[in-house]
C-alpha cells in the first residue's frame, strides 16, 4: 500500500521493536535472578513471601492493562513519565540512522541530551513488560532452585567445604536449562507484547507496520511480518537449545544415546 518493498520497511521499523524486547527481556532477567535468590535465600522474610506470590499470579494480569494505568498514573496524574507519544521528545531530533536500534544511534551519535530522553521514554514500557512478564522466569527459578539446593550434588559441596558463592552457583548452573527455555519463550511474550505497547506509547515499530497492514487489507505486508516474527522465533530456541548444552553437557546430541 505504501509502494515501497516489504524488505525495506521491515528493515526500518523491526530494529526499534528488537530493542525493546531485548531491553525488556535483559531487565527481567536481572529482576528474575535476583528475586529468586532473595526468596530462596530467605524464605521467612515478607519480602519474599509477596514475591512468590506475584510469581505465582504470573500473567494474570495483561501488559495492556497495566500499561493503561501506568500512563493515568505516572503520566496524567503524577507527571513523572514523559509523554507517550514516541520514543524522544517532540522538541528534540532523531539521531542519524547507523544500526536502527534508537538507543544504540544516540549513543554513537554522542548527543547526551537525546540518549537520556529516549532512556526516559523507554522506563515505562520496559518496566510494564518486566511487571508483566518477568513472574514466570521468577517462579521457574525458585521451583528449580528449591529442587537443586536439595540435592546431593549441592549438600555434598557444603559439607566438604565449598565456599557459599561456589554452591550458590552450582546450584544455578543445575537450575538454568529450563529457566533458559523459559526466557526463550518469554522473549515471544515480550516481542508480542512490544507489538501491542507501541501502539499505547506512540513508538514506530513492528506493531503499527502490523496494524496498518491488516487495516488496509496489505496481505504481502501482512506476510512479510509473520515470516519474520516466525524467524525470530525459530532463532531464538535455536539460541536456547545451544545454550542449554553449553550449560548442561547431558543435553548435547549423542550423550544420552551412548548412556556417557
Amino acid at each position: 500500500m505504501t509502494g515501497r518493498p516489504v524488505v525495506e520497511e521491515l528493515s526500518d521499523r523491526l530494529p526499534a521493536t528488537l530493542e525493546l524486547a531485548l531491553l525488556a527481556l535483559g531487565c527481567s532477567i536481572v529482576v528474575s535472578v535476583v528475586a529468586s535468590y532473595f526468596v530462596v535465600m530467605y524464605p521467612s522474610n515478607p519480602l519474599s513471601r509477596a514475591v512468590r506470590g506475584y510469581a505465582r499470579a504470573a500473567g494474570a494480569i495483561p501488559e495492556y492493562v497495566i500499561a493503561i494505568v501506568a500512563i493515568f498514573v505516572f503520566y496524567a496524574t503524577l507527571q513523572w513519565a514523559p509523554a507517550p507519544v514516541g520514543r524522544i521528545a517532540v522538541e528534540l531530533v532523531a539521531p542519524p540512522q547507523v544500526t536502527g536500534f534508537p538507543l544504540l544511534d544516540a549513543l554513537l551519535d554522542g548527543d547526551g541530551e537525546v540518549f537520556l530522553s529516549i532512556c526516559a521514554h523507554l522506563v515505562m514500557p520496559v518496566a510494564v513488560m518486566v511487571l508483566a512478564q518477568s513472574a514466570l522466569l521468577v517462579k521457574m527459578l525458585v521451583h528449580g532452585l528449591d529442587q537443586t539446593l536439595d540435592a546431593p550434588q549441592t549438600l555434598f559441596r557444603i559439607a566438604s567445604g565449598a565456599p557459599r558463592r561456589v554452591a550458590v552457583l552450582s546450584a544455578y548452573r543445575r537450575a538454568a536449562p529450563a529457566a533458559v527455555t523459559m526466557a526463550g519463550t518469554l522473549f515471544g511474550y515480550l516481542l508480542g507484547g512490544a507489538v501491542v505497547l507501541e501502539g499505547l506509547f506512540g513508538f514506530t515499530g513492528m506493531g503499527q507496520y502490523a496494524v496498518q497492514a491488516v487495516n488496509t487489507g496489505d496481505v504481502i505486508a501482512t506476510q512479510g511480518f509473520l515470516l519474520v516474527i516466525a524467524a525470530l522465533a525459530l532463532l531464538v530456541f535455536l539460541l536456547v537449545d545451544l545454550t542449554n548444552m553449553i550449560i548442561d553437557p547431558r543435553r548435547r546430541p549423542g550423550v544420552a544415546a551412548d548412556g556417557s
